[in-house]
């Protein structure tokens, strides 16, 4: 009952929107006698993890709210999935609701439709010219403040009655400079997450963006804006990354060592890092915190091929970001990224910083993902401060929901029981298990899942009696990708 579309939407509320929300059921059902409100009081006890199996059952929870077994009528299964199915469409007209009342540009855009559908010419010409004035005063940080100001304006202008000349030929000119604005800058953004997904699902190259992106950049309105340069840096460094791969590929087939000197592409995230830093008061919040997980994925990226100097550039980066409070501006982190910011803070060993950090933002995680990630996180401090035991018992009670945090927690249990075995034959079973995941989960990214099935078969050879390490550490250092390499290396050395 719990894994249903009710409970994602009611883990977002905050505990005055859930007792806003029962006071608009009971105000939507006062002259009748509702189950939806009797289901509702019952399942709010749980917020805001509604994660109690056992009381969540639908079977124990009809049974406390009826004094009735759900089994004795046949109807009554229907009746709770109706009652639920009635929830969920009341939440989310509260929620439409509340949006609504809401004084923001948005809605006054919105009235501005009413008013223009209604045909009620001299209000929409009254408030459209107020409205005019505003949009005008507003800083446009970002893609959607762009869309924003092209569409009112197409709006204004292409209403029946106005009188176009009124205007002047500014209104026309906004318009035109916005939409030049948000093609271009949105064409980049996309180009960005094609090539993007093209390296991390390991699918062949598309069409070739670039000319588009450099037909555009011509022109200086579009060139010189901050937006347009952030993402033109990281379509460059994305597909530097899609260079390198096809490098290292051609090198692992002739058996050459890949250098680890700084490279041109170092240069370049060096350079997208600077230009992050220099935006942010430039550039709106969530456009910074969209580029920043681009570059802590490419970071990611290249330690998982052993450029270890990653760790400390990506975690200077990060300390910097969580300064600047752009996390906080963006209003959410996702649990990838939450402990992305986490795992560069302890591979450098900046324990307290990471500890700080999860105390901190925990807040920002989506509800439904917020205590797996600060497990997951916690773990992470644990294992560098030696306190194997604690890591396995603290994910060893948790079922992670996400596939991603449940890799990282597998991982992170082999290495931490590697450190307390001397036989390491429950590692081998540990290492059997994962295997096993991996093969019947066939949405792991293509290259996460070789990072993993290579991590695998390097600790099963460390777990053997008298293995060759030396051969073991050559093996380590050729082979690509691989995560917890350094950890390998250091096994292998012991």
């Amino acid at each position: 009952m719990q894994k249903s579309k009710l409970f994602n939407l009611l883990r977002t509320l905050s505990e005055a929107e859930l007792g806003a929300f029962g006071k608009y059921l009971k105000r939507q059902h006062q002259h009748d006698d509702s189950i939806a409100i009797l289901v509702f009081e019952y399942i709010r006890k749980f917020h805001p993890d509604f994660q109690d199996k056992k009381k969540l059952d639908m079977s124990y929870a009809f049974k406390k709210i009826f004094d009735a077994p759900l089994e004795s009528i046949a109807s009554n299964r229907m009746k709770m999935l109706n009652a639920l199915s009635d929830l969920n469409v009341s939440l989310k007209e509260f929620l439409l609701f509340e949006n609504v009342k809401m004084d923001t540009i948005e809605n006054r855009f919105l009235w501005l439709n009413i008013l223009n559908e209604r045909k009620l010419n001299e209000e929409f010409l009254r408030k459209s010219e107020l409205l005019k004035r505003e949009v005008a005063k507003i800083p446009k940080l970002s893609v959607e403040d762009y869309m924003k100001g092209a569409t009112f304006n197409y709006l204004v202008y292409y209403h029946l009655i106005q009188n176009k000349l009124d205007n002047g030929i500014s209104t026309l000119d906004d318009c035109a400079g916005d939409l030049d604005l948000f093609y271009a800058i949105s064409r980049l953004k996309v180009a960005c997450e094609i090539i993007n997904r093209q390296i991390v699902l390991n699918l062949p190259p598309g069409l070739e963006a670039f000319p588009i992106i450099m037909e555009l950049s011509k022109n200086p309105y579009i060139a010189e804006h901050p937006l347009f340069a952030l993402y033109l840096n990281v379509y460059k460094l994305i597909s530097s990354r899609q260079d390198l791969r096809r490098e290292g590929n051609q090198q692992m087939e002739e058996e050459v060592e890949i250098d680890n000197a700084p490279t041109s592409q170092d240069a370049q995230y060096q350079k997208l890092e600077l230009l992050l830093i220099e935006s942010v008061n430039k550039v709106d919040p969530k456009e910074l915190h969209v580029v920043l997980g681009y570059l802590q994925n490419y970071a990611a990226w290249r330690t998982r091929h052993g450029h270890d100097r990653y760790w400390a550039l990506m975690h200077h980066l990060n300390k910097s970001i969580a300064e600047s409070e752009i996390l906080g501006k963006s209003g959410e982190v996702s649990a990838v990224q939450f402990n992305n910011f986490v795992k560069f803070a302890c591979e450098v060993g900046d324990l307290v910083w990471a500890a700080a950090f999860i105390e901190k933002y925990q807040h920002l995680l989506p509800a439904q993902d917020r205590k797996d990630a600060v497990e997951l996180a916690q773990a992470q401090v644990l294992f560098e401060e030696k306190d194997y035991k604690g890591v396995v018992a603290k994910l060893n009670e948790v079922t992670f929901s996400d596939l991603h945090t449940t890799i990282r927690a597998k991982v992170l249990i082999i290495v931490s029981s590697f450190e307390m075995e001397d036989s390491h034959m429950d590692v081998v079973e540990l290492c059997i298990s994962f295997e096993g995941l991996l093969k019947r989960r066939r949405d792991v990214k293509a290259e996460m899942r070789l990072a993993a099935v290579n991590f695998i078969k390097i600790v099963k050879k460390l777990s053997k009696p008298f293995s060759d390490k030396v051969e073991i550490r050559k093996e380590i250092q050729k082979t690509e990708p691989l995560i917890f390499k350094s950890w390998l290396l250091k096994k292998a050395a012991g």
